[in-house]
């Protein structure tokens, strides 16, 4: 089974689209707007548009290893939301509020083609979730459809710079799930982990490296394990990583963001 990551997985069947809108940001947070696709695709010269206003990408925007980059007017603030999270994100000087009731984005490349676009309203999609983001589904269709989106389950609402991992079924025996989505080293991490036998747990960086194991033994009894947000007693770097469980033949992967001690 792969390791590489889930946006770079879809970008072999996508180009370059819109997986996650933030336009009920809590108090004091910021909007934003994430695109996937390609690790290494150029951004030079597109935009996102909406009814009204144009938002331009800055100069030397490119999809970074993650194949997640996410487009604000205050990348600052996202990331200090996230406790210091180096989310990869670009700031457009020119950001107009998105509307919950109703709105659009629409993705335009560098020659003014439209490679991505989303339509909502609350008659057609219903209210938007406050306080949350709206995500692409996996797999999904066009961006226009409501089906193609759902709400984030994100502990802070949104997740910006990563990928959600689809729901886990209640009867799956084999589940690995962050209690909330941003570690922070030497803090109390807890990670729901079920398996009915011997797990070892893994941490990756977005390059596909191992930065080490983090557990190897016998799944806790209780469904959860503890986590002090370190490999080998060395803090992780701020960021976006992946952490992966295998037991036996199968595995099961989270994006998690690592925060600042």
């Amino acid at each position: 089974m792969s390791m590489f990551p889930l946006p770079a997985i879809l970008a072999l069947v996508a180009a370059v689209r819109l997986s996650e809108i933030q336009a009920s940001p809590g108090a004091g947070l910021p909007e934003f707007i994430e695109l996937s696709g390609a690790p290494g695709t150029r951004l030079e010269g597109w935009s996102l548009w909406d009814e009204e206003v144009r938002r331009p990408l800055p100069p030397g925007s490119f999809l970074p290893a993650s194949g997640v980059l996410v487009v604000s007017s205050d990348c600052r603030g996202l990331r200090e939301a996230w406790a210091g999270v180096d989310i990869p994100c670009a700031q457009s000087a020119s950001w107009g509020r998105l509307s919950m009731e109703s709105d659009m984005v629409v993705l335009h490349d560098s020659a003014g083609n439209t490679t991505d676009s989303v339509q909502w309203s609350a008659k057609t999609w219903g209210e938007w979730p406050r306080g949350r983001s709206r995500v692409r589904v996996a797999g999904s269709g066009a961006g226009t459809e409501a089906v193609s989106w759902r709400t984030s389950r994100a502990s802070l609402g949104a997740s910006p710079g990563w990928i959600e991992p689809p729901e886990e079924s209640t009867l799956d025996p084999f589940v690995l799930e962050a209690v909330r989505q941003v570690v922070r080293p030497g803090g109390r991490n807890l990670l729901r982990l079920r398996a009915s036998g011997r797990v070892r747990l893994e941490v990756f960086d977005l390059a596909r490296r191992s930065l080490g194991v983090v557990f190897d033994g016998l799944a806790p009894a209780q469904g959860v394990l503890e986590w002090d947000g370190r490999v080998a007693g060395r803090n992780l770097t701020p960021g976006v990583h992946v952490l992966v469980a295998s037991s036996g033949p199968d595995l099961r992967r989270i994006w998690v963001a690592v925060g600042r001690p």
